[in-house]
């Protein structure tokens, strides 16, 4: 063989071997992702410099979860709070100019004394501002962290929805995690081997200084707090205690999501918690450092948990916000996880209205609250995964409020659902005794009687003689009714008459 016949065919056999060595995966960009560089507008260089950092290390796995964060970046945002003067102008302050808060705190207000300021807040998404120095710092770290014995049991998509993530919720943002990292850093010199463990020490860390100011909190409460802000203050209200819990567990490798009921559905208020994902991918839900020990003690509502990803189906994906409840169900991040934590059971509803969607709203510190949603499905609504135990109304939400469409919907806790369509035609009378955790009579006190028939109608109004109870004749049978003292707080609980005249408390 001549020479040029046998380069000929080196050089063939040196082709084909590196097209056969080629990797199969393709760096090109999804459509999904590809969506949101086109809405990120000049930032699109800094989403575009993630991908191709990732592309040229030829790093096949991190270039997804690139392309996992940047596809979902689109419903993310950082709600910021400042100050600003009569005039417009904005406050120049910055707490962390102090050595503590409670130095900042006394700085602000000898500023403020001198004029009076307004709370401002301004949405900024993420799209907009986010760096490839952030997203790269980020994602190098977290699958540093995925690789240790804490996170290595994780999928790709436990990963990706708990541990990945740059942000929470809609916190401002920092580069927080290599921060955490070292802050939450084990120094005791203790063998520490699982995620339970790290978690509990964490816990034990945050709780020995955070203090939670549920209760006390100025009611221009300033949203989620930054993460550099929560260890600077030590204090904040039981919303960012939670988001501070997912910050710290995931700075240490440990997968957190973030739980929380909108409202407790026999009971005023709402909560917030964690869970951990453990080595044998139990969810386990904790509160301050008690890992696996959290059960609501009363009815949820519902129980949601954010996840980093839009989720199909929820009514953000097909109404505007301006149609949509305020609160969670304006996103799109989020799932139902209520049949974790309680017994659950599914009811139609059959409504007359052209509504794609009406809300389950649950009676919470005086007010019907919307917890969740049904879609319009051949002229009926069914709500899923509800909550036994409670009372739920379904409403439609029209001029920036709740509107009841339906009558209540009573779902026992064994499960059974009953509907109070009230029965105007028959009278019955009401004894209503004390209850404990329910009702004290206070001598001399004015007490009201309420039942419901599309709205709260008042039915007489007494004075209590004496602590035994009063009673009430020709009231409207079978619905729901309420006692309200003249001292009321917005606490009481509504309750029902069985056939024997006993009363049910919800």
């Amino acid at each position: 063989m001549n020479t040029k016949k046998l380069l000929a065919v080196v050089s063939g056999l040196i082709l084909s071997t590196a097209i056969y060595a080629q990797p199969s995966f393709s760096f090109s960009t999804p459509t999904k992702v590809e969506r949101v560089l086109k809405l990120s507008g000049n930032n699109r260089t800094e989403l575009e410099n993630v991908l191709r950092h990732y592309a040229q290390a030829r790093d096949s796995q991190k270039w997804e979860a690139a392309c996992f964060l940047i596809e979902n970046m689109d419903i993310h945002f950082s709600e910021q709070f400042y100050w600003e003067t009569h005039e417009g102008k904005t406050v120049s302050f910055n707490e962390l100019d102090y050595p503590d808060f409670r130095s900042a705190v006394v700085a602000f207000n000898r500023l403020s004394s001198q004029e009076h300021f307004h709370l401002k807040s301004k949405i900024i998404p993420d799209i907009q501002v986010i760096t490839a120095s952030l997203l790269i710092e980020n994602i190098d770290l977290s699958f540093k962290l995925w690789n240790t014995p804490l996170a290595s049991h994780l999928s790709f998509s436990e990963f990706c929805e708990y541990l990945l993530p740059y942000r929470s919720t809609c916190e401002p943002l920092e580069k927080w995690k290599p921060i955490y990292n070292k802050e939450f850093a084990a120094d005791d010199g203790t063998n520490i081997q699982t995620a339970k463990e790290v978690a509990e020490r964490t816990g034990r860390e945050v709780m020995g200084w955070y203090f939670v100011t549920y209760g006390i909190e100025n009611k221009q409460a300033e949203g989620m707090i930054a993460p550099s802000r929560l260890l600077f203050r030590k204090q904040g209200s039981c919303e960012n205690l939670s988001n501070l819990s997912v910050l710290a567990m995931r700075s240490q490798g440990v997968a957190t999501t973030f739980d929380f009921t909108p409202h407790w559905a026999t009971s005023t208020g709402r909560h917030y918690w964690n869970c951990i994902i453990d080595e044998k991918h139990v969810y386990q839900p904790f509160v301050g450092c008690g890992i696996g020990l959290f059960k609501p003690k009363r009815e949820p509502g519902k129980v949601i948990r954010i996840t980093y990803s839009r989720q199909p189906g929820t009514p953000a994906t097909e109404l505007s916000y301006q149609e949509i409840p305020e609160g969670f169900m304006r996103t799109t991040n989020f799932i139902d996880v209520t049949e974790k934590y309680w017994k659950c059971t599914d009811f139609a509803v059959n409504a007359h209205t052209n509504d794609k969607y009406i809300y389950a709203s649950v009676l919470n510190g005086s007010k019907w609250r919307p917890v969740y949603y049904a879609k319009r499905q051949n002229n009926k609504y069914i709500f899923r995964k509800m909550t036994c135990g409670v009372i739920y109304l379904p409403t439609v939400y029209s001029g920036k409020q709740s509107v009841p469409i339906a009558p209540p919907v009573l779902v026992h806790k064994d499960g059974k659902v009953e509907t109070k369509n009230i029965n105007s035609a028959r009278n019955i009378s009401i004894f209503i005794p004390e209850k404990e955790l329910y009702l004290h009579y206070r001598i001399g006190k004015k007490y009201t009687l309420y039942y419901w028939n599309g709205k709260w109608m008042k039915m007489e109004t007494q004075t209590a003689n004496t602590s035994k109870g009063l009673t009430f004749d020709n009231v409207p049978d079978n619905t729901i009714y309420q006692l309200i003292p003249e001292y009321s707080k917005g606490k009481e609980r509504p309750f029902t008459i069985d056939g024997k005249g006993s009363i049910c408390y919800w």
